[in-house]
């Protein structure tokens, strides 16, 4: 609205309308302000929306596990019977680092593929969820 406000001042107005005016051309700064915080809003909104619609998609289409996990979801599978199933049995039965056992069962856990039971007595175990089930029996596993 500057060039309104440019424009009036060569015509003699009252120190009211005057006044008006600027508590206008105020109200229309903070209105142009607030629109710019609402497009950055909607446009960090419409990239999640993105990102969690991929994610979604991605886990609809059939995720596909690393060799390494399918063994950890048939370890479990198989020793399902088992009370407690930790890392180092998992470990010892496919024959790797114990280090690399918790990455990928950090990694299945927080992808929902398997659940953890956290005691302060005994190391964490670890048991097949349904959405590990789930993958075995939809990649044909079991």
């Amino acid at each position: 609205m500057g060039w309104i406000t440019d424009l009036l001042k060569e015509l003699p107005l009252s120190a009211i309308l005057k006044e008006k005016i600027e508590k206008l051309e105020a109200e229309h700064g903070k209105l142009e302000s607030e629109l710019q915080r609402t497009k950055a809003d909607l446009a960090q909104a419409n990239e999640t929306n993105k990102m969690l619609t991929d994610r979604a998609n991605k886990a609809q289409e059939g995720e596909h596990l690393e060799e390494i996990e399918e063994k950890i979801l048939l370890v479990l599978s198989g020793l399902h019977g088992q009370q407690h199933v930790n890392g180092d049995v998992i470990a010892n039965h496919l024959q790797i680092n114990m280090t690399r056992a918790e990455f990928y069962l950090s990694k299945l856990q927080k992808d929902q593929f398997i659940s953890a039971a956290y005691s302060y007595m005994n190391p964490t175990s670890y048991k097949l969820a349904h959405r590990g089930n789930e993958y075995l029996v939809k990649n044909n596993l079991v």
